[in-house]
């Protein structure tokens, strides 16, 4: 990934990069915009956050973020990858949505439920 963040720097002047670490979504919340990983958590992660994300890899396991969420995948190869970066510098990135039921909230719906209590279904939030 590195190599890939120090090739992408060289046309984005200012080009942060960092590695995964358990600190990492306070960072994304902050001030992330875009988000390069082959890493199926960090996927979801993304969505969640409404971060577009390029998936580096042939498949995922994690097809939701995909279906529902901002997340590409973009394959291996640098043209690939590039082209998909430039869709994303240029304003042409995939719009998402966090997908049914990632509110944080389903501790709370299956304790409703298996007490026999009304619960607030959920509603996801569309990005404008």
């Amino acid at each position: 990934m590195y190599g890939i963040a120090g090739f992408l720097g060289e046309f984005v002047p200012g080009l942060t990069y960092f590695p995964v670490q358990p600190r990492m979504r306070e960072r994304m919340e902050s001030d992330g915009k875009l988000v390069m990983t082959d890493s199926g958590g960090i996927q979801e992660e993304t969505t969640a956050l409404g971060i577009s994300c390029l998936t580096i890899r042939e498949n995922t396991e994690r097809p939701v973020t995909i279906e529902e969420g901002a997340n590409s995948l973009v394959g291996t190869t640098a043209a690939g990858i590039l082209s998909a970066f430039e869709d994303f510098k240029n304003g042409r990135s995939k719009k998402g949505r966090i997908p049914q039921f990632w509110d944080g909230k389903a501790s709370e719906r299956i304790v409703n439920i298996l007490l026999g209590r009304p619960y607030e279904p959920f509603k996801p939030e569309v990005p404008s």
